[in-house]
C-alpha cells in the first residue's frame, strides 16, 4: 500500500495498492462516492456531469503516466489505462488500473517515458556471441573418484563489446541468486543503447529489435527480447550531501513479460564470428535496404498459430517485395520489375544461391508459385497442404540462406550449416512416419 502521484493539480495524491503478479501490473484505488474526482476518470465515457458540461473543470481521462511511492521506494508507471471499476452502495467505490511498464526506483515526477539509455536481454545472445562470465576449474576428486572440490570464477570477459553501431553495445554480466539450499550462477549478456538526448523507448529499441531479428533468421527460432532497465542522466543516484555519484539504472517490469529459456543448443546459419571484428553494421544496412522484403518474413514469428495458407501468403508477400528489388538491381526497369510474375521474383532470389543446393530450386519455384496462386485466387484448384507446407519450409531456407550469403558467409560453410538445420528435413504425413 502506498500513494499515487499524478503530477496534476486536478488529481490529488491518493492511497493505492500496487501489485505485480503473473505478468500483470495493476493498481487499485478506492474513493468515496461523494467525491467524484476519480469517479470521472473511470465512468466519464458514459456519464454527463451537470457541474462540468464542458469537461474543463475536472480530469476525465486517466493520465498515461502515474507515480507510486511506498516505504520500499518509488515506481514510475507507464502506459496506464482503466481496466475496471465498481461502486457498491454504502461501501465506497474502487477502480483498477493496468500499466504496461513499471520503472522501479525512478524519482517521483521524473518522466521515464523518455530516457537516455535502455538495457535489454535477448534469449540466446550470450551463446551466439560465444562468451561467458563463468569460469569453471577442473574438478578435484578423492581416491574414489568422487568430486570434492570445483572452483567457479565470475569474471566478465570485457566491460563491453562493440557492435560497429554507434552508441549500441553488448555488455557481459553475471549475477548470483540464492534460494534456500540452492545457489544459482547467472551467465548473462545485455544489449545497451544510449543517447545524449532523451528518447522514447521505441526509438532506443530499434537496434535491439534488429539484433533479435538477426538471431531469429539465423536459427529460425524465437528469441524473446525483454527490457531490463532504463536510465536518465538527470536522475542519478545522490549522496546525502546532494552530490550525484553514480548513474541510476532503474529495473523494469513489463506487462505480460516474455519468460523463456533454452533447453538445447541452437544451430545458426549466421554466427557472430562471420562478422569481421564483430562489426555487425552489414546486417543493419541489409535490414534497412531490404526492409520491405525482410520485415514481412520476420513477422511470421507473430503468426505461430496461423494456418499453413497464412504462412505461405505472408512469406510470399516478402518474396514479392524482395524479388522486385533484386530485379531492379539486375538492370530491369521499375515498370517491368513491377509487372514481373511471382515466379520471376523467386528466380531473382534463388539465382543468388548458386548451384549444388540441398534441394531442386527450380522445382521449389514452381511449387511455391503454385501454392501461393492457389491460395490467392479462388478460381484455382487448391494445392495439397503438405506440398504448400514444404514449399514454405524451403522458402524459409532460401530466404535465410540469401541473408547469410549477403552477410559474407561462405557457400561451403553455409551448406555445412544447412545440414544441421531442423528445416532441412521435409514435413511428412503422420501415416508416413
Amino acid at each position: 500500500m502506498g500513494m499515487l502521484h499524478f503530477k496534476n493539480d486536478k488529481l490529488p495524491d491518493t492511497k493505492a495498492l500496487l501489485r505485480i503478479h503473473d505478468g500483470h501490473i495493476d493498481i487499485t484505488i478506492v474513493w468515496n462516492p461523494s467525491d467524484s474526482t476519480f469517479e470521472r476518470c473511470f465512468f466519464s465515457e458514459h456519464v454527463f456531469y451537470a457541474d462540468d458540461p464542458d469537461r474543463k473543470k475536472y480530469i476525465y481521462d486517466l493520465p498515461r503516466q502515474i507515480w507510486f511511492r511506498d516505504s520500499q521506494g518509488s515506481v514510475d508507471l507507464l502506459g496506464c489505462k482503466v481496466r475496471s471499476c465498481k461502486e457498491k452502495y454504502g461501501a465506497g467505490a474502487n477502480g483498477i488500473i493496468d500499466a504496461e511498464y513499471a520503472v522501479f526506483d525512478a524519482s517521483v515526477g521524473e518522466d521515464y517515458s523518455r530516457v537516455n539509455a535502455v538495457r535489454t536481454s535477448l534469449d540466446g545472445l550470450r551463446e551466439w556471441l560465444g562468451i561467458s562470465s563463468v569460469l569453471v576449474s577442473a574438478p578435484i576428486v578423492d581416491s574414489n573418484n568422487r568430486v570434492k572440490e570445483r572452483e567457479y570464477t565470475l569474471k566478465c570477459p570485457a566491460d563491453s563489446i562493440g557492435t560497429g553501431i554507434p552508441a549500441f553495445d553488448f555488455v557481459p554480466h553475471w549475477a548470483v541468486s540464492v534460494s534456500g539450499d540452492t545457489t544459482e550462477l547467472h551467465d548473462l549478456a545485455y544489449m545497451e543503447s544510449d543517447s545524449h538526448e532523451v528518447k522514447r523507448w521505441q526509438t532506443h529499441l530499434e537496434n535491439h529489435r534488429a539484433m533479435r531479428d538477426l538471431l531469429r533468421i539465423s536459427s529460425w527460432t524465437e528469441h524473446l527480447l525483454s527490457i531490463e532497465a532504463v536510465s536518465r542522466e538527470d536522475d542519478p543516484l545522490w549522496v546525502e550531501s546532494g552530490i550525484p555519484y553514480q548513474e541510476r539504472w532503474c529495473k523494469v517490469a513489463e506487462l505480460y513479460p516474455n519468460a523463456h529459456s533454452y533447453a538445447r543448443r541452437l544451430n545458426y546459419l549466421i554466427e557472430y564470428f562471420d562478422f569481421c571484428n564483430g562489426d555487425l553494421s552489414s546486417w543493419f544496412s541489409l535490414r534497412d535496404a531490404y526492409a520491405r522484403g525482410i520485415d514481412p518474413i520476420v513477422s511470421l514469428f507473430s503468426m505461430r498459430g496461423a494456418s499453413i495458407e497464412a504462412w505461405v501468403v505472408q512469406l510470399s508477400i516478402g518474396f514479392e517485395a524482395l524479388g522486385y528489388q533484386l530485379l531492379q538491381e539486375k538492370g530491369i526497369s521499375k515498370n517491368k520489375a513491377g509487372a514481373s510474375p511471382f515466379i520471376s521474383r523467386l528466380r531473382a532470389i534463388a539465382s543468388e544461391l548458386g548451384d549444388d543446393w540441398p534441394f531442386n530450386l527450380e522445382q521449389w519455384e514452381l511449387e511455391m508459385t503454385e501454392s501461393y496462386n492457389s491460395i490467392k485466387h479462388a478460381n484455382r484448384a487448391p494445392v495439397d497442404r503438405l506440398q504448400s507446407l514444404n514449399a514454405w519450409r524451403k522458402g524459409i531456407l532460401v530466404f535465410r540462406s540469401w541473408v547469410a550469403l549477403r552477410l559474407g558467409v561462405s557457400k561451403d560453410q553455409l551448406l555445412f550449416r544447412l545440414q544441421l538445420d531442423s528445416l532441412i528435413h521435409p514435413y511428412v504425413r503422420i501415416e508416413q512416419i
